[in-house]
């Protein structure tokens, strides 16, 4: 079924971000400071993050002193509730938030005053490096995307980012997202679902793609890449409008020190697989092997226009959103 409802807070769908720590059992409890992530003096920023690898350069600027070279003294304060940043942002707790970009950009649509500030984590254009994957079971005889009319396809949350690249891959394929039946469900269940054929497909995103395929999952399909223009923008920072306008250079900073990791990053995952491990707590093994997003410099803007397109055209939208304003210039 496609979703004729879309959400109206960013948090909501936010926590479709791939790489999902609490998972692991290392993420910071909701709501309270992580350690690493201050300097000791210059422009308070304070980031709610989504403890996910999309916003782990957050941490690598910080160990690279990259914040204290713009000036910025950041602290980070990791949310399991992802439904508590927007109202956060908005009311003056949080500087800096974090999200997917399909919730990002139904914000906007719904007038909600917020403008994106910094890019974090992009589509890879690596066959075999997606994030994310269409998992059936073994003898499902399912072998792909369009082959999931009328079947059932556990998806983490309605409207999240895995939610909107799929019902795009399907209809992509072929076929008839409207004759697919959503249902949401935590990644933490999805592979026991399948086993158990409650489910006849699920889309779970790294570490949990991984798992499922080492359990005698099959994937028939990468979720992302080739769904959207290779580097496409899928998760980015976010300021209120107030925030922004009133702190101009504090936000160039900190877009500055980001572009900076993440080019580090680009050209040595290791910075980032290690701040998984030193930040986050995910298990060294897992760190060392899980798939991992693209990291560029600055928003993707013609894969986040395509996305936006791509979400009218499927039912996440009902107006066409202007990408390019909602960027902070």
């Amino acid at each position: 079924m496609r979703i004729t409802q879309t959400t109206l807070a960013i948090a909501a769908a936010s926590a479709a971000l791939s790489l999902t720590l609490t998972a692991c059992g290392g993420a910071a409890p909701a709501n309270q400071p992580t350690a690493g992530a201050g300097g000791a003096g210059g422009v308070e920023i304070k980031v709610g993050l989504i403890p996910v690898a999309e916003f782990f350069p957050v941490y690598v600027a910080e160990d690279q002193g990259f914040f204290d070279e713009a000036g910025l003294n950041v602290s980070v304060e990791s949310m399991s509730n992802a439904a508590s940043i927007v109202p956060s942002v908005l009311n003056g707790q949080l500087s800096i938030g974090t999200a997917a970009t399909p919730p990002f950009l139904t914000a906007v649509e719904k007038k909600i005053p917020v403008t994106a500030v910094a890019n974090a984590g992009n589509t890879s254009s690596v066959e075999g490096e997606d994030t994310g994957a269409f998992v059936v079971g073994s003898d499902s005889g399912i072998t792909s995307p369009s082959g999931l009319e009328g079947k059932t396809v556990a998806v983490n949350a309605l409207s999240s980012l895995p939610h909107v690249a799929a019902v795009a891959r399907i209809a992509a394929d072929g076929g008839n997202p409207d004759a697919v039946r959503f249902v949401a469900m935590p990644f933490t269940d999805m592979l026991t679902a399948l086993e158990q054929k409650r489910v006849d497909a699920i889309l779970p995103v790294e570490p949990f793609m991984s798992q499922s395929l080492e359990a005698g999952g099959t994937s028939i399909s990468p979720l992302y890449t080739g769904v959207y223009p290779a580097g496409t923008t899928h998760t980015l920072y976010f300021a209120s409008q107030n925030f922004a306008a009133e702190n101009p250079e504090a936000l160039a900073g900190f877009r500055e020190a980001i572009a900076k990791a993440n080019e580090l990053i680009s050209k040595d995952q290791a910075v980032l697989r290690k701040a998984l491990v030193e930040h986050g707590g995910m298990p060294e093994a897992t760190a060392e092997t899980v798939n991992l997003p693209a990291y560029e410099t600055d928003f993707n803007l013609e894969g986040m226009k395509d996305m936006a397109a791509k979400m009218k055209d499927n039912g996440f939208l009902t107006t066409d959103v202007d990408v390019e304003a909602s960027i902070l210039k």
